[in-house]
């Protein structure tokens, strides 16, 4: 103690107190967070797919949530390995308390019905998660076994147990459903029988008939898993397939398609939707419940010194069987409850009920295709911010992710994706279809081939998918901000141009470039280079301005230092954009070119990027690509080897 003489009493009495307080009510404490911790899961889940700064700071909240659900429970057990009944026939009320915390934090290690996984990763853990669910199984009933005891109390602990047990495992069968337990291995399973009671729906339940369409579709092209054997012909039917469909239509069964992919992935909804599903759950559901009477009726035999532990306990136990009857409420509402119930819409009452909730469900607000995430590169450049002077994160790695994301959300955040949009991009789908998978340098000189005299332009097109992607945006820039066309088109391109981007600055392995953040760096160095000599720059119009007038210049010993210098060494981005500008302005039918340009410059990265990627992205809110993605995917050819 000789070495704590410099604390001050007062100090040393805190401590003292707070070490008691955490030896009495430690365990209670990480219980209660480990509660709070489900519920935010809970309530919170669908807010992380939200895109712009909200979307960033409920992703961040979450995670950390998530992380530290994850870790609570396996400590508070730990604790709770310490606790023994000395004498079964006289048991300490306080220590069989704290044992029936046990088995209801395995009940909480089975987490809410909307979260299995926090990202892919943990869909690849599904055998790691059914060891571990062995060795804390193990550890609650070590637990319980040493707290053991005559008393008439210790009869709860096994409808708790086999409560947790039964969530628990729902929790880690859900894990492995994801990604198929034949995941590895090409498996075919016949597509399903096209389901007639589509065409025994009455008229009027169009967003219902959408929504079976939806989940048929998905259900046949399994999008979630890499091996899976699909045919075209197997949504072909007159009921199952979208060519004759409207343009909002066409995607509204896309975006739940989506939807249905992302629930396989991150919720128990493929199996709670199940006969076997359902009798786990209300399984689990009717254990609790009994448990919940069971203690209020035997929580009046326990000792009155012992009534602060009693009505804790019982408070807890009563707010997770809210937080279960909750989710049982809401299970006839989801899109997966809606088709079971549409196989069984001549029932009475059944009907009326979908005819409320479809429109909902087909309506409802997150929907991938609506915002259109944007990055300028020449209003990035132009920021002159607190960025600066955080170099020294460098040697971290997070300097240029923080500068990215945090310009990035100065620069307003998506933009709405309107209707007439959305036809344009699917008739330039649809006109993109009959190029296949080809490469992208043979697909763009085809784009280029639509249009006369456009041999000018072809050398543009044949550097690297990145360096393309920058030289095009800079040089549609120019051109949009020198343009008085009143027409959509350069308002579409600029819109995609900037979309795309986005997607190098922000997420380049989408776009399957290795080489993507050098290209970046590169060209931010040569237009930086530019508003240092122009001290008069303040807007993207005068950087725009003034990189078409630009005089050709060595390369700045800051590029010369670049690591990567080798691979932009033959690059000079300024000139070939300053050249693409005007080639372009000179023609009458620039914006039909730059515009045509951009939607298979669009269409060539959906085609190359991975499936892991388009399914990670779901939970940050999706993205235009995916949604593309996922139609292309339908009408690909899986049987055939090439």
């Amino acid at each position: 103690m000789a070495y704590f003489k410099w604390i001050p009493k007062p100090a040393l009495v805190a401590r003292e107190d707070l070490m008691n307080l955490w030896d009495a009510w430690g365990i209670q404490m990480l219980v209660i967070g480990s509660i709070s911790f489900q519920a935010v899961l809970l309530f919170g889940n669908r807010r992380r797919s939200m895109t712009g700064r909200t979307g960033i700071l409920m992703r961040t909240i979450f995670w950390v949530t998530y992380l530290f659900a994850t870790e609570v429970i396996p400590y508070s057990l730990g604790k709770l390995t310490g606790l023994r009944v000395i004498d079964p026939a006289q048991p300490d009320p306080n220590i069989e308390l704290k044992a029936f915390l046990a088995p209801l934090l395995l009940l909480q290690l089975g987490y809410p019905d909307n979260i299995t996984a926090y990202s892919m990763e943990d869909n690849r853990l599904g055998w790691r998660q059914v060891l571990n669910m062995a060795i804390v199984v193990a550890v609650v009933t070590g637990v319980l076994i040493r707290c053991w005891s005559y008393s008439i109390f210790v009869f709860l602990y096994f409808p708790m147990f086999v409560a947790g047990i039964v969530k628990y495992a729902e929790g880690v069968w859900a894990l492995k459903f994801a990604l198929g337990w034949n995941i590895g291995t090409t498996g075919k399973e016949s597509a399903p029988e096209i389901p007639h009671f589509l065409r025994d729906l009455p008229e009027e339940t169009h967003d219902l008939k959408l929504l079976v369409k939806a989940y048929y579709r998905f259900h046949c092209l399994k999008p979630h898993l890499e091996n899976w054997i699909y045919h075209p012909d197997d949504v072909s039917d007159l009921h199952l397939s979208i060519e004759q469909s409207s343009s909002a239509d066409k995607f509204i069964v896309t975006e739940m398609e989506l939807g249905f992919m992302y629930d396989v992935l991150y919720t128990k909804a493929p199996i709670i939707y199940t006969k076997l599903g359902l009798i786990v759950r209300f399984v689990s559901f009717f254990f609790l419940f009994v448990t919940l009477c069971a203690f209020r009726i035997l929580a009046r035999t326990l000792p009155r010194n012992v009534s602060a532990y009693t009505n804790f306990t019982f408070s807890v136990l009563t707010v997770t069987f809210l937080i279960e009857m909750y989710q049982i409420v809401l299970l006839p509402f989801s899109d997966w409850a809606i088709v079971k119930m549409a196989k069984r819409h001549k029932w009475p009452l059944v009907l009326p009920f979908l005819r409320s909730l479809a429109p909902r469900s087909a309506r409802r607000w997150r929907r991938w295709s609506n915002k259109l995430d944007q990055f300028n590169l020449l209003t990035y450049c132009i920021q002159d911010d607190w960025t600066r002077y955080i170099k020294f994160l460098k040697c971290f790695g997070v300097q240029e992710y923080i500068k990215r994301n945090w310009r990035l959300n100065r620069m307003g955040g998506p933009v709405y994706f309107s209707f007439s949009e959305k036809v344009k991009l699917w008739e330039e789908l649809k006109r993109s279809e009959i190029r296949g998978s080809y490469l992208f340098s043979q697909r763009v000189d085809w784009t280029l081939d639509r249009f006369t005299e456009t041999d000018e332009l072809r050398w543009s097109v044949e550097k690297g998918f990145d360096k393309c992607i920058v030289v095009w945006h800079i040089a549609t820039n120019i051109c949009y901000h020198r343009s008085e066309d009143s027409s959509d088109f350069p308002y579409l391109s600029n819109l995609i141009s900037d979309y795309m981007m986005y997607l190098l600055a922000i997420h380049p392995y989408m776009l399957s470039v290795i080489t993507g953040d050098i290209v970046f760096a590169h060209a931010c160095c040569e237009i930086e280079s530019i508003l240092k000599d122009g001290a008069l720059i303040k807007t993207e119009k005068d950087l725009a301005r003034s990189i078409l007038t630009a005089v050709e210049r060595p390369p700045s010993s800051s590029l010369r230092e670049n690591p990567g210098a080798r691979i932009t060494s033959e690059w000079d981005v300024i000139s070939d954009s300053k050249r693409l500008a005007q080639l372009l302005w000179k023609r009458g039918d620039k914006w039909q070119i730059i515009d045509s340009f951009w939607m298979e410059m669009l269409f060539s990265a959906t085609k190359n990027c991975r499936l892991s990627h388009h399914a990670d992205q779901l939970r940050r809110g999706g993205e235009l690509i995916t949604l593309i993605w996922l139609i292309v995917a339908h009408k690909t050819d899986k049987t055939l080897a090439s």
